[in-house]
């Protein structure tokens, strides 16, 4: 298991919903306004043990996926919209069927949020929306 397969479902899943990723990896926050609604931003907190026994470590791998929204004065509206699109974001990361084919054992939503940009600019939002992914390293020994 590699931890760059947590990185790449993250962008698999991504770019299979029609968004592009942020080409800087460590700042989401220059952002060209004309990359609203189609870009996102993939962000890789600390790795964490969750359980270990004696041929393999399970490992808790949150990420924070950013999705650049630009919306129109109806806030209410587009607030909902946001919503929605968190909605299709978090089925696609949990389903079982994507995890096929990867390392990954399991993928739990965690939380989602929608974030102003700025506070000078009230029509541009950040939809925050975090995930684990559990994976399972082997220790090399065998159990007995």
């Amino acid at each position: 298991m590699s931890f760059s397969n947590v990185l790449q479902y993250a962008r698999d899943r991504m770019d299979g919903l029609g968004y592009d990723e942020h080409p800087d990896a460590l700042n989401f926050e220059n952002i060209p306004s004309t990359d609203f609604d189609t870009t996102y931003h993939v962000e890789l907190l600390p790795f964490v043990r969750q359980d270990e026994d004696l041929t393999s470590v399970t490992i808790g791998c949150p990420m924070v996926v950013r999705v650049f929204q630009k919306l129109l004065r109806e806030t209410n509206e587009h607030r909902d919209e946001v919503v929605v699109i968190a909605d299709t974001i978090a089925d696609d990361f949990i389903a079982a069927q994507n995890r096929l084919g990867t390392d990954i054992k399991t993928v739990q939503f965690d939380r989602m949020n929608i974030e102003q940009l700025a506070d000078s600019n009230d029509n541009a939002v950040i939809l925050v929306m975090e995930f684990t992914a559990v994976v399972v390293k082997s220790t090399g020994r065998t159990g007995g």
